[in-house]
């Protein structure tokens, strides 16, 4: 019984951790996004990210964040 609390109690740890760093996620792309200076699609861009949540800040750090450029 007590075995099954304390996982009980890991799994939801792991879980609100989870959720935290989502949150810090999707936080970042919002700011990202908010503080480009010569984006056509920014407003979009914001709107994805507030109705999708997570899903929009996946979609937006794969599809429209600028990668740092490699210097040669």
């Amino acid at each position: 019984m007590i075995e099954a609390a304390i996982i009980g109690v890991i799994v939801i740890m792991i879980i609100f951790s989870l959720a935290i760093l989502a949150s810090l996620f999707w936080f970042w792309m919002i700011i990202d996004c908010i503080k480009r200076k010569n984006y056509e699609d920014k407003l979009v861009w914001v709107l994805v990210l507030l109705f999708l949540g997570v899903a929009g800040a996946i979609m937006y750090y794969f599809i429209a964040k600028e990668k740092p450029k490699k210097k040669r």
